[in-house]
């Protein structure tokens, strides 16, 4: 299949002034990610960062990217997502796939140890339909065949 498909979300940073060291850790983390990347992409200039814009709370990175029927990687889009989780610190995560084909979804993370500044070395995630074939039963479901 050859559909569009976008991919965008955010990442929760910890905040507060103790915590000025989490996002700087954080932002250096999205700064070492490639400039080019193999499909699927999961590449610095998917994300967002502002660390002058006021937050309440908590801090927010933002990424979005569209892509050529990623749904067919989906697996392999999670694994990088999950390798770049385990380099920051954060709280939750939230990423919403809009598929031509399939629907849109949405699936989340929860870190079960912050410990900011430290990286989050376990967390809890949706469940979903994580392989092509998921996203080819919940279709069927969907058009009612």
């Amino acid at each position: 299949m050859s559909n569009l498909t976008t991919v965008l979300g955010k990442i929760e940073v910890p905040q507060g002034p103790q915590l000025d060291n989490a996002w700087e850790l954080d932002s250096a983390v999205i700064g070492s990610l490639p400039a080019v990347d193999e499909y699927p992409f999961l590449c610095r200039s998917m994300f967002a960062l502002n660390p002058k814009i006021p937050a309440y709370g908590s801090r927010i990175i933002h990424f979005a990217a569209a892509m050529k029927g990623v749904e067919a990687s989906w697996p392999e889009w999670v694994e990088k997502l999950e390798g770049l989780l385990r380099r920051l610190s954060w709280l939750s995560v939230v990423v919403y796939l809009e598929t031509e084909s399939f629907g849109d979804y949405s699936f989340w993370w929860v870190a079960t140890n912050p410990d900011p500044p430290r990286p989050v070395t376990s967390w809890e995630r949706s469940d979903g339909p994580w392989t092509y074939a998921g996203f080819e039963t919940l279709a069927g479901k969907r058009s009612g065949s």
